[in-house]
């Protein structure tokens, strides 16, 4: 009997520990940055997938979180691309860019297999990300609000048509209003460290961008006025823009 539990354990171990190198199996750059593009013109870009397993295969289906600017040019067949064991997928983005600020989209990869758990991974791509400025920052803000990946911090909403959306609670229908002050509270932050910024008043705006990172870092102290997918590269992006002003 001992030698029967004993075996069993070792096959435990042996089946984790296969599961864990099929899970880092996959070679998926974390982003991809197109550069500087004419507005009215497109640019090209091929993210390579590829698995050093050779004893599994998997079926890669890529989706667009927003899709405005970016498109998938690959042909997916119901069921996803097929990755074969030590094998490349070559996923083709297509950037067409409609102004000329900083222009984000993620772009999800679930590689999938019959016999194991979806793997899901992220490619974060950039465009015509000179240098980050806080319009980009509130252009950012504002599309992920309209989007509904970043909400104001308080129960499940949806949104309206406006730049800062009204949000309501899903169950009663009623206007959520403190999770929509918290977004407009937060949006009027930006902007004025941004006038702080255009009127040369320097410590004033770092410390208004201090305050500003405070409400998105996750953190619970002081409390988050955002939430959602998109809330952490928000404050990725805050803290980097605090950091090219020369603030500590």
């Amino acid at each position: 009997m001992y030698v029967i539990k004993k075996f069993a354990f070792a096959v435990v171990v042996a089946i984790i520990l296969f599961l864990s190198n099929i899970a880092h199996a996959l070679e998926i750059p974390l982003s991809y940055d197109f550069g500087e593009v004419p507005v009215g013109s497109s640019s090209t870009a091929l993210i390579s997938i590829s698995t050093s397993s050779d004893e599994v295969y998997f079926n890669v289906s890529p989706k667009l979180e927003y899709g405005e600017h970016y498109q998938i040019l690959n042909t997916v067949p119901v069921g996803g691309i097929p990755l074969p064991p030590g094998g490349t997928v070559v996923i083709e983005i297509k950037f067409t860019p409609t102004n000329a600020q900083a222009v984000f989209d993620t772009l999800h990869i679930d590689a999938s297999n019959p016999f194991f758990d979806t793997i899901s991974e992220d490619v974060e791509l950039i465009g015509n990300q000179t240098e980050i400025s806080i319009n980009n920052i509130i252009a950012f803000f504002d599309t992920s609000v309209a989007s509904g990946s970043i909400t104001g911090n308080g129960k499940v909403k949806t949104n309206d048509d406006s730049p800062v959306s009204l949000q309501r609670d899903i169950q009663t229908g009623k206007k959520n209003k403190s999770a929509d002050n918290r977004l407009k509270a937060f949006r009027n932050m930006l902007e004025g460290a941004g006038q702080l910024i255009a009127d040369g008043e320097m410590a004033d705006a770092c410390d208004q961008l201090e305050s500003v990172y405070g409400k998105c870092d996750g953190n619970d102290t002081p409390p988050d006025f955002v939430d959602g997918y998109s809330s952490q590269k928000l404050a990725e992006m805050i803290k980097t823009f605090r950091g090219n002003l020369g603030c500590y």
